[in-house]
């Protein structure tokens, strides 16, 4: 009997065989001038993006950081966001929670401790900080995720971005931004803009651990008898051993 077909990946990494052309412009991390290489390419599909896309990423050599092209910020407020099914499965899975709990439920802060999360999603590191913690939270979203959790954990969710969602222009003890940087266009502004929000002696979130820069995976060739290793043309000069030794 045959067996279905697995489906495609919906994320592929692509390592380019020939070299490609840099990005010329500033870097959006440091605003470093000169080219920056270009690493690989990413493609994927979605529901409603059936013939996917694929995107370049750089890599500026004075702050290390890789990046895509600056970016346009999506429209969080598109219905589309939940036709596709996102809320049900970040809530159900998607979240994280022990990542999200764990990480604020680390910080020492007493009682009473006023904290902001932007970029919070659903909210569920914002109930945690209010209802086990005991602080004073609020968080900011443009999300329709974020109006369904304002409704279901019965928390103060601003619908916008920061830092015009907070009109208010009120000091935090804590900031948490997690996994925000990556999608907006001017990160140092981002940064710039939590701080000046900041109470002394106030505390930044900005994200979890993140992997190590990628790197190209090693060429493998499977030797007629015996198990996998690294194709001889790789080999470390080390490694390399004349016959009569």
């Amino acid at each position: 009997m045959d067996l279905p077909q697995p489906p495609p990946p919906a994320i592929r990494v692509i390592w380019p065989d020939t070299e490609q052309p840099p990005y010329e412009r500033p870097c959006p991390n440091c605003g470093a001038s000169g080219a920056k290489p270009h690493l690989l390419d990413v493609a994927w599909t979605a529901p409603k993006l059936k013939g996917g896309d694929r995107k370049p990423v750089f890599a500026c050599p004075a702050c290390t950081a890789r990046f895509y092209p600056p970016l346009d910020v999506p429209n969080y407020h598109d219905p589309d966001v939940m036709d596709w099914g996102w809320h049900q499965f970040h809530i159900q899975q998607g979240a994280g929670l022990v990542p999200i709990t764990e990480t604020i439920g680390r910080i020492a802060r007493p009682a009473g401790t006023r904290f902001l999360e932007i970029g919070c999603g659903y909210g569920f590191g914002l109930d945690f900080a209010i209802h086990a913690l005991g602080w004073q939270g609020l968080g900011i979203d443009p999300s329709p995720m974020a109006r369904l959790g304002t409704a279901d954990l019965s928390i103060t969710i601003n619908d916008g971005y920061f830092p015009q969602a907070d009109p208010a222009a009120a000091l935090w003890d804590v900031i948490a931004a997690t996994e925000v940087i990556e999608h907006v266009e001017t990160p140092a502004d981002l940064l710039a803009a939590i701080r000046a929000r900041l109470n002394p002696g106030g505390l930044l979130l900005p994200d979890r651990d993140q992997p190590a820069p990628p790197a190209r995976p090693r060429r493998l060739h499977r030797c007629r008898d015996g198990p996998r290793r690294p194709h001889p043309g790789r080999l470390r000069r080390r490694d390399r051993r004349r016959p009569d030794r």
